[in-house]
């Protein structure tokens, strides 16, 4: 019969033991308190002269979580003499590197008093002389203003330049007067590279640049020398450059000079390594200028120049090598307001003061939950969300002037969002009609039936209104005309996600963001991080002399509470620091073998991870032996007997956790998954601690279990979390096997079968709370007479732990004083425990990890023949190797030659290549027709694992089956029409994939063919005759490369 627990369940609650009520067992530490944090878990024996204190939670946090008390980490095979030794000997194989290393001297140039505003340093090798500028260099100068002056200084001076500022305007001044200057010089043979970071920012800047100057060429990647025209200045991809100069870096002339405009993305996943790899010998007696956003480490990555720079003119006279001059402003000259609202509410905080300060009240006050922001059907349906977008996007205009940037990640929310804006309009008539004039002549470059295309169709009415989506699902075609229309300024509003900060430079007057925490995969979400926050805030530009206005930065807080900390941290904390992304793969190891000026040790000896590695040896070193000083001198009493007793207590707990897995077999616990049961539940490896049984249904369970609230609403029981500290937790019944019970204890609580609401589920497991600490954390478990278990072995295991329990008794009794010598103990281990891993920090500068990882590549490459004996001369797997654009291009070598793609078809032959083509988005897993389906499961199931062990190259295949199994084979049914030349309306009727990741996609497989065919003389030769591998690649880029997806503007 129900219940109902508001009324009774209070009262009714109580303990119910099973046929015999036993008596409390002794008071132990619990046998099962390693690292579970999650549910209602049990809490170690406190001593009574022990306080704990409190965690200070947000009080809208009711779900109060119960930690065990776990024992700090031990390292006990290590005496005090061995840990010496060590220490003493990393020491010395430390200073021995140092002694090789020369350090850069310094000289602090930054004017007293505005330390807080800009750092200027100047780091060298050798001494130098400052020059004296001349007449013509001081006047130039002295019409710029700000901090950029000294970059311009150091330029004149013919110093290598570091500028990291967050004012674009700045940067883009000095990058536009090094370029006029240099070109300037007629009589000089130098030129100027100016290196951005991908091809959308190459083109883009090669036309801004074709119309200011008639000498400018943009290097296409994998051009031949000889086929290089002169010109005063040159644009170039950083993968590019980095490709041309390691294998031609004599072209270069005496003062070239190299601008890097964008070296932020130095720490970017994909294309960060190639400025590290391009920077490791950097071109000798070239002048460099990097130009890089605020980061927080300029001075390391200039020191770290500053000695590659040395090492690229000689290694022993480096009398010639240039200083390097880094400036790092650390304020902006504009004021950027911060603000935060809460979804679905109309009131704004402003979060961040003037100083840079958070303002803690402003954001409590606008991110409150109201009545509003609690109405479920608001947030499902909708409604009030275009009110509220509207009157943000009115009351930004209202301050500021256009342009305004809408930024959020959601391809949906992004589409969604623009819709809403549909009854705003930003532009005259005049304007309207010149964007349908242009939009209609670009449209006359596709086909009728691409001209048809929905995306297409619906774009005109909001480009006319001013508003444009920019994101990756959409045609490269319309995003090329977007940024047209923009130049134009014909565009107010754009709502966009990361394609507009990795395609273009656009600047902004002020931005939305749209949501603060996005879902990594179902049930999964994480907050904004800073350096993403920051992103955004560098796209917005300060006030001139001739706008008076603030910019401004809003964010939206969803329907979750964000932690103050969490806000401080986007608000106030985030100026990044660019780390070394550079990885030992056979790619990098064949460029290295391939240059001229470069062996395979310098990818590591010269590497910024190295410097960054021996730089934190040295602030390690201190405190290292500080720590191993005061591990010596540790005054503690009865060492060997608390020794021994952390040892056998261990192997007690240890003991336990195996007998339970023997003593709780379903079949023995079946009975006992009554109502009310108290049991501890393990699902997938996850602890959800202390549960309550509300049913059993044959080998399933019905427990009531504390959740995190994300994975709670992905109502999917397969991607459950144990509640944690610091998020939204939930209580709710949950499906569970028997088999995941691995705790089943003596106690049962009186509970109705049936709960309902969220107040029912809070009062329950308050309860549960209330009576596991009454039993000081632990709730008794079954016994083995209660599960009448007669197998001599379990018997005789739980007869051993009983008697090592009562060894533990009687040694606590030997030793004096236990309660604080066994807290001097594990202080002891603790400080132990933070040597051993400065140890392992300072070990870590030798780069032997890295050293290891290096040898094992260049063993695979030299034992299948990409090069020869010496290390010096590449073969043909190599180069072609190197050619192909994709991350497992040395598996794809091998598939070619070892004959894989001589049997198929030009269709299999297209499946098995758009394997290894990067997608953008996580694809579905599709209903492929039958002999679809035997193409990819025999090729990644089959076929593969039979070449890799016939060729025995393990160490290859580890890395390259999950990237090709994780290839979701959702295109082969677009593929399958594409090929029979249908137009591309019909082939997307046969996925739901948007149109701009297929057309991506298209473009992507084009390049690899287009690479395939450059370098098919390489191939062994086809077995038939009559098949050329050049015609055969051709025929299918054919195919692939038409229609929309190849258009251009």
């Amino acid at each position: 019969m129900d219940v109902d627990v508001k009324t009774e369940i209070k009262e009714e609650i109580q303990d119910i033991t099973d046929e015999v009520v036993y008596p409390p067992p002794p008071q132990q530490p619990s046998s099962s308190n390693t690292n579970s944090q999650n549910g209602c878990n049990e809490r170690e024996f406190k001593y009574s002269n022990v306080r704990e204190e409190p965690m200070e939670q947000d009080s809208s946090i009711t779900e109060e979580i119960v930690r065990a008390l776990t024992p700090p980490l031990r390292e006990r095979t290590r005496s005090r003499s061995r840990t010496r030794e060590r220490s003493v000997g990393l020491q010395g194989e430390f200073e021995a590197i140092l002694n090789i290393e020369i350090e850069a001297k310094t000289i602090d140039k930054t004017k007293p008093g505005d330390d807080a505003a800009y750092k200027h340093c100047v780091y060298y090798m050798n001494d130098f002389e400052q020059p004296q500028l001349s007449t013509s260099a001081r006047q130039r100068i002295s019409k710029q203003f700000g901090y950029k002056k000294y970059a311009l200084e150091a330029f004149e001076s013919g110093h290598h330049v570091f500028f990291s500022s967050d004012d674009f305007q700045d940067r883009k001044t000095i990058s536009s007067y090094v370029l006029r200057k240099t070109m300037a010089e007629y009589q000089s043979p130098s030129s100027v590279y100016i290196i951005t970071r991908n091809e959308s920012i190459a083109h883009e800047r090669c036309r801004e640049l074709s119309v200011l100057q008639s000498s400018v060429f943009l290097i296409p990647f994998g051009i031949d020398l000889q086929n290089i025209p002169f010109h005063r200045c040159y644009v170039s991809t950083i993968e590019t450059f980095r490709t041309f100069y390691l294998q031609f870096p004599g072209y270069f002339n005496k003062d070239d000079v190299f601008i890097f405009e964008d070296f932020q993305y130095f720490s970017n996943p994909d294309i960060g390594h190639f400025y590290e790899e391009a920077l490791l010998l950097p071109p000798a007696c070239g002048q460099f200028v990097f130009l890089t956003s605020q980061i927080s480490n300029a001075d390391e990555l200039s020191k770290w120049f500053c000695k590659n720079d040395k090492d690229a003119l000689c290694k022993n006279d480096y009398k010639n090598s240039r200083p390097v001059e880094c400036i790092t402003v650390l304020k902006r000259s504009f004021t950027l307001n911060h603000f935060i609202t809460r979804q679905y509410e109309s009131s704004m905080g402003q979060v961040v003061d003037k100083d840079g300060k958070f303002q803690e009240i402003p954001f409590t006050g606008a991110t409150k939950v109201t009545v509003m922001s609690l109405k479920s059907d608001v947030k499902k349906s909708g409604i009030d969300r275009q009110p509220q977008i509207v009157k943000l996007v009115r009351t930004v205009l209202f301050r500021i002037q256009p342009p305004l940037l809408i930024y959020s990640l959601d391809t949906e929310d992004i589409e969604n969002t623009v819709n809403l804006l549909n009854q705003m309009n930003f532009n005259s008539e005049q304007e309207q009609f010149l964007i349908d004039k242009i939009y209609s002549s670009e449209m006359n470059r596709l086909s009728k039936d691409d001209s048809m295309l929905k995306e297409v169709q619906n774009l005109l009415p909001f480009l006319q209104r001013g508003i444009a989506p920019y994101h990756y699902g959409m045609f490269s075609f319309l995003r090329k005309i977007v940024k047209m229309l923009f130049s134009k300024n014909l565009i107010k509003i754009f709502v966009a996600d990361n394609a507009l900060l990795m395609e273009t430079n656009i600047q902004f007057n002020a931005a939305i963001i749209l949501r603060d925490r996005y879902m990594i995969e179902l049930g999964y979400y994480r907050w904004i991080k800073p350096n993403e926050y920051k992103a955004i805030c560098e796209r917005i530009q300060g006030k001139t002399l001739s706008d008076t206005q603030t910019p401004l930065i809003i964010l939206i807080n969803g329907d979750e509470d964000m932690p103050i900390d969490v806000a401080k941290d986007i608000f106030t904390n985030n100026i990044p620091s660019l780390e070394s992304q550079l990885q030992i793969t056979p790619s990098i190891i064949l460029t290295v073998i391939q240059s001229p000026i470069l062996d395979e040790n310098a990818i590591i000896e010269k590497s910024f991870a190295r410097y960054k590695k021996i730089e934190n040896g040295k602030k390690v070193n201190f405190e290292l032996r500080e720590k191993s000083r005061q591990l010596e001198d540790f005054p503690l009493d009865e060492d060997e007997k608390l020794e021994r007793y952390q040892i056998l207590k261990d192997k007690t707990e240890s003991l336990k956790s195996d007998l339970r897995k023997e003593k709780f077999i379903p079949p023995r616990i079946k009975q006992f998954m009554d109502l009310g049961r108290i049991v501890k539940i393990k699902i997938n490896s996850l602890d959800f601690g202390y549960c309550i049984i509300v049913d059993r249904s044959g080998d399933s369970i019905d427990a009531i279990m504390n959740v995190t609230k994300e994975s709670y609403e992905a109502e999917d029981d397969k991607v459950l979390r144990p509640a944690e500290i610091g998020l939204k937790n939930k209580m709710g019944i949950f499906r569970a096997r028997i088999v995941d019970v691995t705790v089943v204890t003596q106690h049962r609580l009186a509970i109705p079968k049936t709960l309902q609401s969220d107040e029912e589920f809070n009062t329950v497991f308050k309860l549960l709370k209330a009576h596991i600490n009454n039993l000081l954390g632990e709730v008794p478990e079954l016994e083995i007479n209660h599960l009448n278990i007669t197998d001599a072995q379990i018997i005789a295991k739980n007869e051993d732990i009983k008697r090592r329990e009562k060894e533990l008794c009687e040694l606590r009794e030997t030793i004096p004083n236990f309660k604080e010598n066994y807290q001097r103990y594990e202080e002891k281990q603790k400080l132990s425990k933070v040597v051993t891993d400065l140890e392992t920090l300072f070990e870590s500068a030798q780069c032997n990890d890295e050293n290891d990882e290096q040898e094992k590549v260049l063993r695979m490459l030299g034992q299948y023949d990409y090069f020869d004996d010496k290390k010096e001369n590449l073969k043909d797997r190599a180069e072609f190797a190197m050619n192909l654009p994709v991350k497992e291009n040395v598996l794809l070598t091998e598939l070619f030659f070892e004959s894989y793609f001589d049997g198929l078809s030009l269709k299999e032959t297209l499946f098995i290549l758009s394997t290894f083509i990067d997608m953008e988005i996580t694809l579905e897993e599709p209903k492929l027709i039958p002999d679809q389906q035997k193409i990819f499961d025999d090729f990644t199931n089959g076929r593969v694992q039979k070449f890799a062990s016939r060729l025995r190259k393990s160490l290859l295949i580890k890395s390259a089956l999950p990237y090709i199994l994780s290839f979701n084979a959702t295109l082969f049914d677009f593929i399958d029409i594409w090929c029979r030349r249908h137009p591309f309306n019909a082939s997307m009727a046969h996925t739901d994939i948007r149109s701009g990741f297929v057309a991506t996609y298209l473009v992507r497989l084009h390049k690899l063919l287009v690479r395939i065919k450059a370098k098919s003389h390489l191939l062994p030769p086809h077995p038939d005759s009559e098949i050329d591998w050049k015609e055969r690649f051709h025929e299918l880029d054919v195919l692939i490369a038409r229609d929309i997806p190849f258009c251009t503007v």
